[in-house]
């Protein structure tokens, strides 16, 4: 395997010591980041150096956050400053989770299985299909699985930033894994001073109903198993960390309805929603 392949896996928070040291002994080994194992990233903190070459709005909208003078329009272009730095940080999550279910997560027979039920719940006889359609199945499968887990983060990350830190020159954490039982964990936190999730005003209150904004928690929570506020954030107060979780493996014998163990699964009703998009991608001959 030589030294150079080694000192780069040591630079990778994907890979432990023990497993340095079995790929040294065992050089023929496929290297394989352990989806259980935390995995740690950060957003900013912005550097002096990085915050002398930001527009002269953005350096404008740090001054008057400095110095509590700050508006709805400067948080939101500080927000914005990091939204670059907050997408990659959800592309890495959203590859490690989908990398776990491509690898055993989901196997093709669940889908295959999910599939004729599908047919059969339609009165029509199973159909012989190609590995290359299950598989396009498979995929799109995935992303739906994946979309709340995608929402969830962007809006909590981006409240780290906007209503959290408000000052991009703070950091925000995160961290993630894969359980045993399948399901992908992400904890994030930043340096605010926190805050009462029950002053937050119920967005489907008559009250809230004709703002624009307000219904990201609301849907966060909606489309995750998890969805918890704590105290992580260095400052120690509540409300300064979000810990959600979302269910990847094992849909197959999850009913989509609580309760109806008769009913569909989780994992049919993804499918059948896969399928769907996919008929509608699908060109007709005129």
């Amino acid at each position: 395997m030589g030294i150079f392949p080694l000192l780069m896996l040591a630079g990778s928070p994907h890979v432990s010591h023990s497993k340095l040291l079995h790929y040294r002994m065992n050089p023929n080994t496929p290297i394989q980041p352990d989806d259980h194992e935390v995995r740690t990233c950060r957003i900013g903190p912005m550097s002096e150096s990085e915050y002398a070459l930001q527009t002269q709005e953005v350096q404008q909208a740090v001054q008057q956050v400095a110095a509590g003078e700050a508006h709805e329009n400067e948080v939101e272009i500080l927000a914005q400053s990091v939204s670059a730095s907050i997408h990659a940080v959800q592309d890495e999550v959203l590859a490690c989770a989908r990398r776990f279910l491509l690898n055993g997560g989901l196997p093709l027979e669940q889908v295959s299985r999910s599939l004729d039920r599908l047919h059969e719940g339609n009165g029509q006889e199973s159909l012989e299909r190609t590995a290359q359609h299950v598989e396009s199945v498979r995929r799109a499968t995935i992303h739906k699985i994946l979309f709340g887990l995608n929402l969830a983060m962007e809006e909590t990350l981006i409240n780290h930033a906007r209503h959290g830190n408000r000052d991009p020159r703070r950091m925000i954490g995160v961290r993630y894994w894969i359980d045993e039982e399948g399901k992908m964990h992400v904890v994030s936190w930043d340096e605010g001073q926190g805050f009462d999730p029950t002053d937050v005003p119920d967005p489907r209150s008559d009250e809230a109903l004709e703002k624009v904004n307000g219904r990201g928690r609301l849907l966060s929570a909606r489309f995750t198993d998890v969805f918890e506020d704590g105290a992580e954030g260095p400052s120690g107060k509540f409300g300064t960390s979000v810990h959600m979780a979302v269910q990847l493996s094992g849909l197959d014998a999850r009913p989509e309805e609580p309760g109806d163990p008769a009913g569909p699964s989780m994992l049919d009703t993804y499918v059948r929603k896969a399928v769907q998009n996919l008929a509608a991608e699908t060109p007709t001959n005129a």
